[in-house]
C-alpha cells in the first residue's frame, strides 16, 4: 500500500485527464484508458493495485470538481 501512496500524485497527473469531460469522446468519458495508461507506465502493479489506483484518482478528481464548482469556478 506504501507504494500506491508514493507514486499517487504522478499517477493522478498521469490519468486525470481521462476524467474531465471536455476530452470525453462522443460524449463517452474516457475512463477506460485508465487502467491500459497504468499498465503501461506501471507494469510492476497488479490489476487489483491499478483497479484502487483509478477509484482514489476518480475520488480525488470529483471531490476537487465539486469543490471548485461550489467555489463558482
Amino acid at each position: 500500500m506504501e507504494q500506491l501512496l508514493t507514486i499517487f500524485e504522478a499517477v493522478y497527473l498521469l490519468i486525470e485527464p481521462f476524467f474531465d469531460p471536455k476530452n470525453s469522446w462522443n460524449g463517452q468519458p474516457q475512463e477506460h484508458l485508465c487502467f491500459r495508461t497504468l499498465r503501461e507506465n506501471y507494469p510492476d502493479l497488479s490489476g487489483e493495485q491499478i483497479v484502487v489506483l483509478i477509484s482514489e484518482v476518480r475520488r480525488k478528481y470529483t471531490t476537487l470538481r465539486l469543490q471548485r464548482q461550489s467555489l463558482g469556478g
